[in-house]
Formats: structure tokens, sequence, C-alpha cells
């Protein structure tokens, strides 16, 4: 995986360049590949980091391995996937569902909490001593929807 920030999507996909993110129903980092049925869909910035690998940005992932896959991912990765080189954006338009915002920590952890509560997902959650709100999910290793 390279490190690649302001090149185009089609440059991202050329290149094979992979995103780590931390998928929430396995609670395990992954790499996602930049592929053209990639579809990335931001539902929530948060002005902190959301867990030690510098993630800050709460998405739901589609594409050939992944049916609504929340993750969470870096905002600056996000926005490479979604800007062309020059920084326009290709589909980010205020109040559409691929738009997002810079949220509070606090509305962040409400959201990751409420996400927790509504999939009856069992995990522990809270602040570490730095103040960084980390959520630990208790999963099976086996593949049980």
């Amino acid at each position: 995986m390279n490190e690649a920030h302001q090149i185009s999507k089609q440059k991202l996909i050329e290149n094979k360049i992979g995103f780590c993110m931390f998928d929430l129903d396995t609670a395990k980092s992954v790499v996602i590949d930049c592929t053209e049925d990639l579809k990335i869909e931001s539902l929530c910035h948060s002005d902190g980091e959301l867990d030690n690998d510098g993630h800050n940005l709460l998405v739901k992932i589609n594409n050939s391995e992944y049916k609504d896959a929340y993750m969470f991912m870096a905002s600056v990765d996000y926005q490479d996937f979604e800007e062309d080189f020059y920084g326009q954006s290709s589909r980010q338009i205020k109040n559409s569902p691929d738009h997002y915002e810079t949220h509070s920590r606090d509305y962040v952890e409400k959201l990751v909490i409420g996400f927790i509560n509504k999939n009856q997902i069992l995990a522990q959650y809270g602040k570490d001593s730095e103040g960084i709100f980390q959520v630990d999910f208790i999963v099976n290793e086996g593949n049980n929807e």
C-alpha cells in the first residue's frame, strides 16, 4: 500500500491504492482497494480521532466484497477518493447524501453508541487517558450474520 494524496480517483484505481480502514462489524483493520465498483458514503466527520489509527470519518462501504459495511477511515483518504487532482469535488454537494460535515466529538460518540445499541452489538467503549474515544467490539470469528 502506497501513501498517496492529492491524486485523482482514476490514478488511485490504476495504481491499485488501498485505504486502511477499521471495519466495525469485525472490529479489525482492513485495507479497501480503490476499484471502479467502490462506493464510499460519508456519514459523519469528527473533529478528533475515533481510534488510535487516526480515523476521523464514519463511512458506509459498498463494493464486490462489502455491502453496507460501516467503517472508520481518514477523511484525507476520502477526499482523495472523492475529489479530482485539482481539489474539485466529484460528488459532495451540500445537502446531498454524500456531503459530510465536521461534528463534535460528543456528537460522533453518541452516533457510534446509537449504532452499537441499534444493531445490538456487544462492545466496550469510553475515553482513554488522552481523551480519545475508543470502541472495542466483541465479535465471533465465524461468519454468522
